[in-house]
């Protein structure tokens, strides 16, 4: 069950990769609203049925945390469980530089130290 204040990739279409990690701030009846964290999206906010929400765990991804320098970064702590429709496994999708550190947004190191008490 999503929540509010977890690591999200937001529908079918977004690549789940570092930059497209989303927090969750809204949860309606038949929506997810979510914020990016990163700054190297060209949106601040995204939505989505709560069907089509994947927590980054399920991806077998955890969050690094810089907070000096206000980066993150995606370490792989497990297996793949997220799926796709078709029932087949949904991986991770590294980008050329899902190793470096990830600039967050204005707000967002507040909001992901935060989390850590949840």
């Amino acid at each position: 069950m999503i929540k509010i204040n977890d690591l999200v990739i937001i529908n079918g279409f977004d690549r789940p990769c570092t930059r497209l990690i989303a927090i969750v701030s809204e949860i309606g009846s038949d929506y997810i609203l979510a914020d990016y964290i990163c700054k190297d999206t060209s949106m601040g906010q995204c939505s989505s049925q709560p069907s089509h929400v994947t927590k980054i765990e399920d991806f077998g991804m955890k969050i690094d945390i810089d907070v000096d320098q206000g980066a993150v970064q995606v370490i792989q702590v497990g297996p793949s469980i997220a799926k796709y429709s078709d029932g087949s496994i949904r991986k991770w999708q590294p980008e050329y530089y899902d190793t470096l550190w990830h600039e967050l947004r204005d707000g967002m190191k507040e909001r992901l130290n935060a989390r850590e008490g949840d």
